[in-house]
Order: C-alpha cells, then sequence, then structure tokens
C-alpha cells in the first residue's frame, strides 16, 4: 500500500511540473467577398499578363484575352465577350462596367458587371 501511495504522490509531482501549452494568437483571416486577394493569387494573375482589379465582390485577376481585338459576329467567336460597339473580342476578361455585348444569336444586350 506504501508502494502504491508514492507511486500516486509521484505521478501528481511529475503532472504539476507539466507546463501549460503556449498559446500563439492567430489573426483572423478574411475570406469570401470583399476580402483582400493573397500575395500568391496576386503572384499567379502577374504569371498569367494579368491584372488585379476591383469588383463589388473584390479583387479579381482580369487576363489578357488570346483573341483580343478579333472580329466577332457572335458570342462563341470570342474567349471572352463579343463587344457590340467594335464587334471585335474583348481584350481582357472578366470585364467590369456596363457595356453591351453580342449574344450567340447575334442580338446585342446591355450588360453591367461590377
Amino acid at each position: 500500500m506504501c508502494k502504491t501511495l508514492l507511486f500516486g504522490a509521484v505521478l501528481l509531482a511529475m503532472a504539476a511540473c507539466v507546463e501549460d501549452p503556449i498559446v500563439v494568437p492567430v489573426e483572423p483571416q478574411i475570406t469570401g467577398p470583399g476580402a483582400p486577394m493573397s500575395q500568391t493569387a496576386q503572384a499567379e494573375c502577374a504569371e498569367k499578363s494579368g491584372t488585379v482589379v476591383l469588383g463589388m465582390g473584390g479583387p479579381v485577376c482580369a487576363t489578357p484575352t488570346p483573341d483580343a481585338g478579333k472580329i466577332c459576329k457572335k458570342a462563341s467567336d470570342c474567349s471572352g465577350s463579343c463587344m457590340a460597339e467594335t464587334m471585335t473580342c474583348s481584350k481582357v476578361t472578366p470585364q467590369f462596367g456596363c457595356y453591351e455585348v453580342v449574344m450567340e444569336d447575334g442580338q446585342t444586350a446591355g450588360l453591367c458587371v461590377d
């Protein structure tokens, strides 16, 4: 019985010597609409020759389209948008603001992108 009490006392003494874990505060990460673009995302955007632009949902990467300035007659002629004013493919995607685009059926439609 004495050995059991001694063993219990040793365990209690050892438990008392264990230090509390170190808690390092972590700053909250802002995610979702309106969140700043990470440095990694900014670097990836630059690698694609893109430009970080601000929309209502926050920053996005606007990248050049491979068919910028090409003549178009319908939406599928372009990787971005077929711009009604010039009948050419948009220079970047996504494109923000209000403008008219040519739809797949050749009709024009007003479009506003925030």
